[in-house]
């Protein structure tokens, strides 16, 4: 299974280089909120956030 970075880099076009650095900025973005919400539900359970982490990844 490819991860959700891996999918949107396939789709994305080739771009200018200005497009190409928005695009990393959009995929920090993207990675910062999938984190906030391991964290938020690993806390929400009372569980370690690595824990939680480690879960999703495992199960996905």
């Amino acid at each position: 299974m490819l991860s959700p970075a891996a999918v949107m880099a396939a789709e994305e076009p080739a771009a200018s280089s200005e497009s190409a650095g928005q695009a990393a900025q959009d995929r920090q973005a993207y990675a910062k909120s999938i984190c906030d919400m391991i964290s938020a539900e690993a806390k929400g359970n009372d569980l370690p956030e690595a824990f939680m982490a480690r879960l999703i990844w495992k199960e996905s």
